[in-house]
């Protein structure tokens, strides 16, 4: 749960991982694990509609010509469902 009181984990996901843990660590031929539905579907709502649109005059590559690549690296400033999403990450409440 975030801070602001809301899930951010879908509750398939809170409620099973236990069984989660296990099949990461049995899975074959090397540990992995597919999650569906990982947020909350209003979460993932709220990260699509704020999700930010490439602005193609940023995109050049080091040599300063035009690129394919879009990065933001102020996550927490893209919107406030993106803070919010930080602050879960980075606290204790997110299941490890």
């Amino acid at each position: 749960m975030s801070e602001a009181g809301r899930p951010i984990l879908h509750d398939a996901m809170t409620s099973n991982i236990a069984d989660l843990r296990r099949r990461f660590a049995e899975a074959k031929p090397f540990r992995h694990v597919l999650i569906e539905n990982f947020f909350a579907a209003d979460v993932v709502s709220d990260l699509i509609r704020q999700f930010p649109v490439p602005d193609a005059t940023k995109m050049v590559n080091e040599f300063g010509r035009g690129s394919k690549k879009f990065a933001r690296h102020d996550v927490r400033n893209i919107g406030p469902v993106y803070a919010e999403l930080d602050d879960y990450i980075r606290s204790p409440n997110l299941p490890r």
